[in-house]
């Protein structure tokens, strides 16, 4: 079996380990059920305890949850603490019948938990608990509330899906504009709260007969069907299924026309008076798209007098894109069209089954249609502000769901993602779970055990406990990279976070940092409160080096103006050094980010291979010797025309910047200097306003330090550096630049930086406009790799100083880079990049100390003229 609802697209259920589920119970129906106990009546107060699954398959998480309860009301009845197991018994079968309630899409899955609840709590003498109230089939993400019920359908439900009239849907929307400014709000007859009482009075009703017998559990089914007959039923049921219906209802010249009209008089007529077409297409679509409305379905938990809310919900809901996936439709019934190699051809497969499959045409047509459509009322119907954005996923919007469906003093428990708290789509509901202290704990779990079988190993979930507003949560608590329950007893791993400290690490989004440890959390606390992020959000925005980002070439969209070399040689062009020109125009190399690497623009070129052994478009690293040319450039595989590319005139080198990283990586934040060239998507540009030379390698030395790439691997959720990660990365102001190294002999950390990144940097002739700019009118330096390895000692020694990180603490995240640390011991037998790094870190320490100069390792020292190549060096192409 699967994790996160795959499994149950077919059988209607799927398998959750125990383990998670108890640590769940633990954090989510413990409080509820402490309080209930420690109240003045604890065995009404925990009947009285409502608990949902709104995806409950098979019914794992309400079983646990329906015997931790029952354990407590025997216990509260006996007095004893381990209550005898009759007695628990006893107590778990009214549990069942009075607390417990779930939801599922699949009517498989329905049946089966009513008959694992059954087995389960089956008591000697006594008939099975009826349970048709309580557990129910339906989409508990399709629907509506009674607040968005009484405000009318809102415009946006007319919005064209496939084979929808535009002109139809305008005129729709523009009719339905005007019946909503008329209206006033929704009313249900007697007023929408009298109905919902009336009908939350019918279910109370049916709770109230006793089913200890045969004929006490046919009168509740009796009383039941009858509830369900009831004209008050029938016109609030069809009024919330129209309301829905209006989303996703064929919006053509002859289909039923549906808007706050038609939903107003649902609620106000028997539907025998009402429009019968109208009436027919709402039925339709609710057998195809299974509308659930809480408020309807468990109206007397939302009937306003018991809290508005269930005590409890949890779940580990399926984790699934509502929009159809074309590969996985194709799967099975047309491999052919599956297998296509990629999106193009796979929509060119499609468009030919017109005429080839006509019924498997319609029936991709009518698939995509309905997840369209379902698309469209997730992120339409106002019930999902947070979550319903973008390309939903169905775990996010559950994740909103089950949080607003708990009672002020409730709590929420959800196995979901890790995504829920460190991407970009989720960060607004995420934000909101923090601002609103509604963030009980979060802890995260890599798959490698695997804990779920059939899910990526490297996948990361984790188990979000939330609360209700009248419950808030001063401080949240936080494990990360857990692989089994176990490892949340690590109290190395455990650290609190309270809002103020997602403030101060994530102030745009609120998003969650990724630590590993308390240490880890820690430090970058402290970090924090002494340097800012790049950019914070406004208004007023504060951005001190102006930083603007660009994706400057897609290489999949902006194909058509690549050029080879071959084709530039038989059109004419001339070979200058990495660029082309022809007539008036200049070509200049596409980069892309296997090329270039930390202060080295030539670490790669692209070859093309044709040949079956070969993937094309592979990086062949340059050798020693190949870097030793100051002529020598990286190769690519295509020339863009410069008159095609947003070059600023002013800029006289570009920082480029890995869009893919990982935590586990050798390093996260990976970023280049890069000549004035063409720059793939692979590589987003980050420029600073201040176009001299001196800004752009002060912020790129700054954010190429190993205290800064320790920061980002607390950051980064997922595999995609997005800039709102960037954004939020403390880096130094050009203030700090401008200020006094204080290990120096009065100079600036501006002036101390700059000869030794020029230095790394400048070391062939395509770059020579950045040494120009810093006023170094000079050849390139010498590629010394010794030496290297110790400017960049220096550098990140002065950065570990500049961020004030104390020296223990440089030792420790020194160790936090195991690939660096390996990578040294193989090639000699120490870690010397560490060793390096602490030395230069105690000698700068000394000379703040005693207030001599710091003496550099370097000799000569950075930027020394007898380092450059010969100027005879220079080629043609760079006079």
């Amino acid at each position: 079996e699967t994790a996160g609802g795959n499994e149950r697209k077919t059988t209607g259920s799927y398998y959750t380990p125990t383990s998670l589920i108890t640590e769940l119970l633990d954090s989510a129906l413990e409080p509820v059920l402490d309080e209930a106990v420690a109240s003045g009546d604890p065995e009404a107060a925990l009947l009285k305890v409502t608990v949902l699954d709104p995806a409950c398959g098979s019914g794992h998480f309400l079983i646990a949850a329906a015997h931790r309860i029952a354990k407590r009301l025997a216990s509260v009845r006996s007095g004893d603490g381990e209550p005898a197991p009759p007695l628990v018994q006893h107590a778990l079968r009214e549990v069942v019948a009075t607390c417990i309630h779930g939801i599922d899409v699949n009517e498989m899955a329905v049946e089966l938990c009513k008959v694992s609840l059954w087995m389960e709590s089956m008591e000697p003498g006594k008939p099975l608990a009826f349970l048709d109230h309580r557990i129910v089939c339906g989409n508990a993400l399709l629907g509506t509330t009674s607040e968005l019920l009484a405000k009318g359908v809102p415009d946006d439900a007319f919005k064209p899906l496939t084979g929808d009239d535009r002109t139809v849907v305008t005129s729709l929307r523009n009719r339905n504009r005007a019946e909503r400014a008329g209206q006033g709000t929704l009313d249900f007859g007697n007023g929408s709260d009298d109905l919902r009482r009336t009908i939350a009075a019918g279910y109370a009703a049916i709770d109230e007969i006793a089913d200890d017998d045969v004929a006490g559990l046919a009168a509740k089914e009796r009383r039941w069907l009858k509830l369900q007959h009831s004209d008050e039923q029938g016109r609030a049921q069809l009024a919330a299924d129209a309301w829905c219906a209006a989303f996703v209802a064929p919006k053509s010249i002859g289909a039923a026309e549906i808007t706050t009209t038609f939903v107003r008089q649902a609620a106000e007529r028997p539907s025998s008076s009402l429009d019968a077409s109208k009436v027919d297409t709402v039925v339709r679509l609710i057998q195809q798209y299974r509308f659930l409305h809480f408020h309807l379905a468990f109206p007397h938990v939302f009937d306003g007098s018991s809290g508005h809310g269930f005590s409890c919900v949890l779940g580990n809901p399926p984790w699934e894109r509502v929009k159809l996936q074309e590969k996985e439709f194709f799967a099975e019934r047309s491999p052919e069209v599956a297998a296509a190699p990629n999106a193009a051809a796979r929509k060119q497969l499609i468009a030919r089954l017109e005429a080839d499959d006509p019924a498997l045409f319609l029936a991709f047509r009518l698939a995509a249609r309905q997840a369209e459509g379902e698309s469209h009322l997730l992120r339409s119907s106002g019930r999902f502000p947070l979550c319903g954005r973008g390309d939903v996923n169905t775990y996010t919007v559950f994740a909103e769901a089950m949080r607003n469906s708990v009672a002020a003093r409730g709590r929420a428990g959800v196995i979901v993602p890790s995504g829920i708290a460190t991407d970009d789509t989720t960060k607004h509901f995420f934000a909101d779970l923090v601002d609103k202290r509604s963030l009980v704990s979060l802890y995260d779990f890599e798959n490698a055990a695997p804990v779920f079988v059939g899910v990526h190993r490297s996948f990361k979930f984790c188990l979000l406990t939330l609360t209700g507003p009248d419950r808030a949560a001063d401080a949240a608590e936080f494990v990360f990279f857990a692989h089994q329950t176990a490892d949340l007893a690590d109290t190395e791993r455990r650290f609190t976070l309270s809002p103020d400290d997602f403030k101060l690490l994530n102030p745009n989004t609120r998003t969650c940092p990724v630590f590993r440890s308390r240490r880890d959390a820690d430090l970058t606390k402290d970090i924090y409160t002494r340097v800012p992020v790049l950019i914070a959000d406004g208004p007023p925005e504060v951005n001190p080096w102006g930083v603007q980002f660009e994706r400057m070439i897609d290489l999949t969209n902006d194909a058509a103006l690549f050029r080879s070399a071959e084709e530039m040689q038989s059109s004419g062009a001339t070979r200058l050094g990495p660029r082309f020109v022809r007539g008036g125009s200049e070509f200049l190399p596409l980069y892309q980010g296997i090329m270039a690497t930390f202060f080295d623009h030539r670490a790669a070129d692209i070859i093309r291979s044709e040949t079956a052994k070969t993937r094309q478009n592979q990086p062949r690293y340059l050798e020693v010797a190949e870097k030793a040319d100051p002529c020598r450039t990286a190769e690519p595989i295509a020339w863009i025309e410069g008159r095609e590319l947003p070059l600023r005139e002013a800029v006289p080198a570009l920082i480029g910047f890995a869009n893919i990283a990982s935590p586990t990586n050798e390093r996260t934040f990976q970023l280049s200097i890069l000549p004035r060239s063409a720059v793939g998507n692979s590589l987003p540009l980050m420029h600073p306003a201040k176009t001299g030379a001196s800004a752009l390698l002060g912020l790129y030395c700054c954010c190429t330090a190993l205290v800064l790439d320790f920061v980002v691997r607390q950051k980064l959720g997922g595999t995609t550096m997005n800039y709102f990660y960037v954004q939020q990365f403390p880096v130094l102001t050009p203030s700090a630049f401008a200020a006094p190294a204080p290990w120096g002999d009065e100079v600036t950390l501006e002036s101390w930086v700059m000869p030794r990144a020029l230095e790394l940097v400048y070391t062939a002739w395509d770059l020579e406009p950045l040494a120009i700019g810093l006023g170094r009118k000079c050849p390139p330096f010498r590629w010394l790799i010794p030496r290297r390895a110790l400017l960049r000692a220096e550098l990140d020694a002065c950065f570990f100083h500049s961020y004030g990180i104390e020296r223990d603490d440089v030792d420790y995240i020194m160790e936090t880079f195991p690939i660096v640390k390996r990578k040294d011991e193989t090639a000699f037998g120490e870690y010397r990049t560490k060793r390096l790094v602490l030395e230069v870190y105690d000698a700068m320490a000394k000379a703040i100390e005693t207030g001599e100069p710091y003496q550099t390792i370097l000799d000569p020292p950075p930027a020394d003229p007898s380092l450059c190549h010969p100027e005879s060096t220079r080629p043609d192409w760079a006079r």
